[in-house]
């Protein structure tokens, strides 16, 4: 083919790829119901820049790596053009289809949704009619041909020199490119909402983060809607709750509420011997043999604590700057707030979602090492009970960080020996003794058990016991390589060992009991609004949990983020997990892989649950 020929063909599909992006962008309009601007003029330049630059950026990939190779290869124009038809026409197809399965899902398609269709389970999800598919193929066969025309049409003029100005086209769309990544740089550190929020929806769209460099130049969070009602704007994503709650008999809420969390905290330390002080409390209290948290991360666990849902809707969550009703009614009932954490309340973002609008919320407690500020948080919530005159019941939140960082004071006893003085994970492998590394998490349990040892006790001693519900758990498990696969810590996987926490119940008027049953983090909020505050509204109206005193049987559980999570199903013990490229594994409890195909119906009824609480 002579070079003038090839030059044309190049040309022409760069000019042709150009126009079907265009047809792209148009397609992507579907996702705009789901963007949120609130009338903010910079938000609507950002969201127009970056849909132009993604979706051409997108078509300039397929030119390049399906197109170029071609036109060395194929001289014939006829077929060039069916080609460059046939690509773009399945390129387009497939973006249609996401804008449908984004409807139905929330999530776009990744090799997770492909297996679901492709690995059987399509059959058993969706009923389609003969004539649907007739009709899908027809319109295939139009697109495809017009989009042939098209390509006929785009090689003419480009041969007769109409098509002009290509380079300040590619400039124009560099400084488009740029100016967005370089504007969401800016937004996320400073917490520009409706910018961060309008870059969740679009396929393959990862805008840049720096986050920790801006802030080290100098470039703080200035939160526009810090004192905006949150409840005044437009939230177009997110319908939580679902409808407003009702309650009744009112004037009977006496209740103090306290929730104390260890982070980390192994399901196995809940012991006579590593928790004395809390195994001491927990004898005549409600325990929970079989409890999981909502996430096998402090950021998933938390918001599942605190929302009752799974940590998929954190960045909308986050974003929208919607707080948790559980909070909503505190403050509804006038409760007064003691809320203590040893590591920041601000990584990750708490104070912009769990505790967003709340005032007088101290977001970081003083002391350089992890076991001084769980010292201070125990002086500052004892000093707050013996000071409190309000006269209101009050929400308590302590949240200790030790067991988290394997850090005790050097003076304080070491009961379990022999234990690392200084923590090695280089030495953590498959084949090595975990004992000593065991024994420095056990003794930071202890030396933790020991602090909440004096809220409980300075709790008896002002007979606050007696009025108030406690909850001493954590936000979720830790794992010492007990399945054999070389997993340490958390965040890894969806064994028990990384979701299973100690879960214990003091409440007054309730006899003691020992639940065997499964429980979550997601019946916690549901429990306390129905029996404290005598919410009447449905628990499926604002959660997914159920009263933690319900018998009826949990069927299958999700666990994780958007990135990173998994379907539990409880009856046939399995685990299917979804990672952050879109694939798939099943095993099973302990983490055996399975050579099994996952149940379609269970992860369609899943994701079609975590959709729940989103408006469209």
């Amino acid at each position: 083919m002579p070079v003038t020929e090839r030059k044309l063909n190049l040309k022409a599909g760069a000019w042709y790829f150009l126009s079907i992006a265009v047809l792209a962008i148009c397609i992507a309009s579907r996702y705009f119901k789901y963007m949120q601007t609130d009338g903010d003029w910079f938000t609507v330049i950002y969201l127009f820049s970056a849909t132009v630059s993604h979706f051409i950026m997108l078509l300039i990939i397929v030119y390049a790596v399906l197109f170029i190779p071609i036109v060395f290869l194929i001289r014939n124009k006829t077929i060039l053009h069916w080609y460059v038809a046939l690509i773009s026409a399945l390129t387009l197809l497939l973006l249609l289809l996401d804008t449908y399965v984004f409807d139905l899902y929330r999530f776009h398609i990744n090799g997770f949704v492909l297996n679901l269709v492709f690995g059987g389970a399509f059959s058993e999800i969706f009923i389609l009619d003969a004539i649907l598919y007739i009709k899908a193929i027809s319109a295939f066969v139009v697109t495809l041909m017009l989009l042939f025309l098209l390509a006929k049409f785009i090689w003419r003029i480009t041969a007769k020199g109409v098509l002009k100005h290509g380079k300040g086209i590619a400039y124009l769309m560099v400084a488009l490119f740029l100016f967005t990544q370089f504007t969401h740089v800016w937004a996320s550190a400073v917490s520009y909402r409706t910018i961060q929020q309008s870059s969740l929806y679009y396929p393959l769209f990862f805008p840049l983060k720096a986050n920790k460099l801006l802030a080290k130049m100098g470039v703080k969070s200035n939160d526009r809607y810090k004192d905006i009602n949150m409840d005044e704007l437009d939230n177009n994503t997110l319908h939580y709750p679902l409808t407003k709650l009702e309650f009744k008999n009112t004037d009977s809420v006496k209740l103090n509420i306290l929730w104390i969390l260890i982070d980390a905290w192994q399901y196995e330390t809940f012991t006579k011997e590593i928790s004395p002080n809390i195994y001491s409390f927990a004898q005549d209290k409600i325990t929970f043999d079989r409890h999981y948290s909502g996430s096998n991360g402090t950021r998933g666990g938390i918001f599942s604590l605190f929302y009752s849902l799974p940590s998929l809707y954190w960045n909308d969550f986050l974003y929208s700057r919607t707080i948790p009703v559980f909070m909503d009614v505190l403050q509804k009932f006038k409760y007064t707030h003691a809320i203590y954490a040893s590591a920041p309340l601000t990584s990750p973002e708490f104070d912009k979602t769990v505790f967003a609008g709340m005032k007088d919320v101290r977001l970081k407690t003083p002391g350089s090492k992890f076991y001084e500020r769980d010292i201070q948080i125990t002086k500052d919530f004892c000093n707050w009970i013996d000071t409190n005159t309000t006269g209101n019941p009050f929400f308590g939140f302590l949240f200790y960080d030790t067991p988290h960082n394997y850090n005790i004071p050097p003076q304080f006893t070491h009961p379990f020996q022999p234990y690392w003085d200084v923590i090695d994970f280089s030495k953590l492998s498959n084949d090595c003794d975990p004992t000593e590394f065991y024994n420095s998490y056990k003794n930071t349990v202890w030396f933790t058990d020991s602090l909440i040892g004096q809220v409980l006790n300075r709790l008896k001693e002002k007979n606050l016991t007696e009025n108030t519900v406690i909850i001493i758990s954590s936000d979720h498990g830790q794992e010492f390589n007990e399945n054999k696969k070389n997993y340490w810590g958390h965040t890894s996987n969806f064994s028990k060992y990384q979701l299973q926490v100690p879960f214990i119940l003091s409440w007054p008027g309730k006899q003691p009991a020992h639940i065997k049953k499964f429980t979550s983090h997601y019946d916690v909020v549901p429990t306390l609004l129905h029996d404290v505050f005598r919410c009447t509204t449905g628990y499926d109206r604002y959660s997914f949990g159920k009263n933690l005193f319900d018998t009826t049987e949990t069927k299958s559980f999700v666990a994780g983020s958007r990135e990173h999570f998994a379907v539990i199903d409880l009856q046939k013990n399995r685990i299917n997990t979804v990672y952050f490229n879109g694939m798939m594994s099943v095993t099973d409890m302990q983490l055996n892989e399975l050579k099994e195909k996952p149940d379609g119906q269970l992860m369609n009824n899943a994701l079609l649950e975590l959709k729940r609480f989103y408006r469209n």
